[in-house]
């Protein structure tokens, strides 16, 4: 019976240390706090860790945390990749409860945290050390990568395992198509759009703003890029000066001005005339009166 025990004890140590030599070690950098670090943990990193298995062993290294907690969880699970990868994913979904039914040790992970201020210096010290363009990368050995296609992260894991890679890399599941904050962040909700009818207040939509364009005969304001924007249109009410509309401006057009210009040329002229005319009648009435006193 004791000879059993033993016998048992041994194969147990050596399956443990057999599997121990033929796993695998990467680091994974990351920002937590970026979109394509959360989408990394939401569709590549599980779909990774689902393919490889538990032969491959992850350090994480997490910028974005104010104690570690997260890499302490991590630590806490590090021999099940497939929970840290369910976990992250949760984590990077913004749930409430990712540590909810994990076999979590709580004292240990109560005692990591405490110690918070040291996790979070080794970060510090990996990032200084790779000095990463972008997160999140993975180190493999000398080799560090940053992740962009999937597949391709794959491929260069699986290569660790040489003739000895996990079934996973022979015949992996169809590879995740991770978002871009093009397709995603970056989508905006359309607006409403009124199209414009002459007599009434339409508006239209313009980059940048809340934009009108006019319409004949009403209040009328038109698009520009940037901003709120008023530009006058016939027969409305507008800022600027425009034929058929109330303007600001009193300024009369040429064409007004020149007219009564003539008006009062014509004026003056007959003014003139007049006065002429009434200084030769004056002018005859006193030679008349001369020539009668000198007759008599």
């Amino acid at each position: 019976m004791t000879a059993s025990k033993s016998f048992l004890g041994l194969l147990f140590v050596v399956a443990a240390l057999t599997q121990i030599s033929t796993s695998k070690k990467i680091k994974i950098l990351s920002d937590f706090t970026t979109f394509q670090d959360k989408e990394f943990f939401k569709t590549t990193f599980p779909w990774i860790a689902h393919n490889v298995g538990p032969k491959l062993r992850v350090k994480y290294y997490l910028k974005g945390e104010k104690d570690g907690k997260r890499m302490c969880v991590l630590d806490n699970l590090k021999r099940n990749l497939l929970l840290q990868a369910d976990y992250m994913k949760c984590e990077a979904n913004g749930e409430q409860e990712c540590l909810k039914n994990l076999p979590i040790d709580h004292r240990k992970l109560d005692k990591c945290i405490r110690k918070g201020h040291k996790t979070l210096r080794k970060v510090e010290k990996q990032f200084r050390k790779y000095r990463p363009s972008e997160t999140p990368v993975i180190i493999r050995g000398r080799s560090q990568q940053t992740v962009h296609d999937p597949k391709t992260v794959l491929f260069n894991i699986c290569g660790m395992f040489g003739r000895k890679q996990p079934e996973g890399c022979w015949k992996p599941s169809e590879a995740p198509v991770p978002a871009t904050p093009s397709t995603t962040e970056c989508t905006q909700k359309p607006s409403d759009t009124t199209t414009p009818v002459p007599g009434g207040n339409n508006t239209t939509i313009a980059p940048g703003g809340n934009n009108t364009t006019p319409a004949p005969g009403g209040n009328n304001t038109t698009p520009a890029s940037g901003g709120n924007n008023t530009t006058p249109a016939p027969g409305g009410n507008n800022t600027t000066p425009v034929p058929g509309g109330n303007n600001d401006t009193t300024t009369a057009p040429s064409g007004t001005k020149d007219a009564g210009q003539s008006d009062s040329t014509q004026q003056s002229d007959a003014a003139q005339q007049s006065d002429a005319t009434q200084q030769s009648d004056a002018a005859q009435q006193s030679d008349t009166a001369l020539q009668s006193n000198t007759a008599q």
